[in-house]
């Protein structure tokens, strides 16, 4: 139990970081409105403080829908085939959506031609604003597998700051 609570003073669960809300330009000045954000790293949990509380970030109603360019601009990732074989996507969400799904195309090239493949492939996903996340894909490594290219082609969610 001791070790536990030392855990949770050398590494505490919450990060905190802040998010660009709007910028505009007035002249040669920039003005930007940020809010102080705190992540759980345990269970991905993401709060905004407004003043003196923190506030838990609300699901949108109405459902899921494609993000626009500009926040999907802050979305980056890395990816490869995992030690098992299958297509691993890590992805820092640098936006103000939560990311609930992600159609990533993969080029897998073999030896022979015929053996590699093209695809899209959809994967659901719950990557809050400001954190990163894995989306992990059932698809192996082809056979004679030599490199592979990957892009995202589509993110969907819904925004949880105004």
């Amino acid at each position: 139990m001791a070790l536990i609570a030392i855990g949770f003073i050398a590494f505490p669960p919450w990060q905190l970081d802040t998010l660009v809300l709007s910028e505009r330009r007035n002249g040669n000045i920039t003005i930007s409105e940020q809010a102080l954000v705190r992540i759980n790293r345990i269970t991905g949990s993401t709060d905004r403080l407004q003043g003196e509380e923190w506030l838990r970030f609300k699901r949108k109603e109405g459902g899921d829908t494609p993000l626009p360019p500009q926040a999907a601009g802050f979305v980056t990732g890395r990816a490869g085939f995992n030690e098992r074989g299958f297509f691993e996507v890590s992805i820092y969400n640098g936006s103000n959506y939560q990311i609930t799904a992600i159609i990533v195309r993969v080029k897998a090239k073999a030896a022979k031609e015929e053996d590699g493949y093209e695809r899209g492939f959809y994967a659901h996903t719950d990557i809050g604003p400001l954190s990163e996340g894995i989306a992990q894909i059932s698809v192996t490594k082809p056979v004679g597998y030599e490199s592979h290219e990957w892009s995202i082609s589509s993110l969907y969610g819904y925004k949880v700051l105004q």
